[in-house]
């Protein structure tokens, strides 16, 4: 019976897509003494199978049950790869669906892109619940982002964001600076702020200044700049027969014949 499994989805697929119906086939089971056959299929709304199951009775003469099952399970039966490289969780080792929000990926401060928390299946990657809890008993300890803080040695700020496993926060100070602190060193507006166990060190980035106006270099410039001093000397009396040549040809005159005074 498992060896005509194949065969039998085949043809619930053919006459599925014969009827129209807006339904995928993901397999077909028989039971251990063929008496039933199970099929299941994953559709987006309900679907009326009646007509389905009346052929499927005429061609395999036993029992026809037609289950509709979810993404997830699909994925579970059809099994493969997640995006970590390992095969999927839910065909290789996990039992139990345990329901998945938005808000663990928010609270992990993943992206909140869909190709990026979403599994194979289409849904959100349940390995988003693995370390939810981790996330939340760790901010639990952690200031809120937007609230105000005051630093030793920087004064008063805000907190822009926070890196949860390292226990440190960006903070924005008076000025614009924005510098990354551990949470230890802070304390709320008004009170007395800690002492730094360690001392800030900050990497000073290079300015960069674009000039008003392009600054024009000629290759002969160029060339005259990296030249020696003799050969300087030697293009400047060139320059000085070239110049004593233009102004021989401006003095002549415009008709051949008529000599200049």
């Amino acid at each position: 019976y498992r060896a005509q499994e194949a065969d039998a989805m085949e043809k619930c697929r053919r006459k599925a897509a014969e009827l129209n119906l807006p339904m995928k086939v993901v397999r077909a089971e028989y039971s251990y003494n063929g008496s039933k056959l199970l099929f299941l299929f994953t559709a987006e709304q309900r679907v009326d199978f009646r007509e389905l199951v009346r052929y499927l009775v005429r061609v395999f003469r036993t029992r026809v049950e037609m289950r509709q099952i979810g993404a997830r399970d699909e994925a579970k039966i059809l099994d493969g790869y997640g995006r970590c490289g390992r095969q999927l969780c839910c065909a290789s080792w996990l039992t139990e669906f345990h329901p998945v929000s938005i808000r663990m990926a928010k609270n992990q401060q993943l992206p909140l892109a869909p190709t990026e928390i979403s599994g194979v299946c289409g849904r959100l990657l349940c390995c988003l619940a693995y370390e939810n809890d981790t996330y939340t008993e760790a901010r639990k300890s952690l200031p809120r982002t937007g609230s105000r803080v005051i630093h030793a040695e920087y004064g008063n700020g805000i907190i822009k964001g926070l890196n949860i496993l390292g226990r440190q926060a960006i903070v924005k100070f008076e000025g614009g600076k924005r510098i990354e602190l551990p949470v230890d060193d802070l304390a709320p507006e008004g009170q007395t702020p800690p002492t730094p166990k360690k001392p800030v060190v900050e990497e000073a980035l290079p300015e960069f200044q674009i000039p008003s106006k392009p600054l024009k270099v000629t290759t002969a410039k160029r060339a005259a700049a990296k030249a020696p001093a003799a050969t300087k000397e030697a293009q400047k009396s060139a320059e000085k027969t070239k110049r004593k040549k233009r102004r021989r040809r401006r003095r002549k005159p415009r008709n051949k014949g008529q000599k200049s005074n």
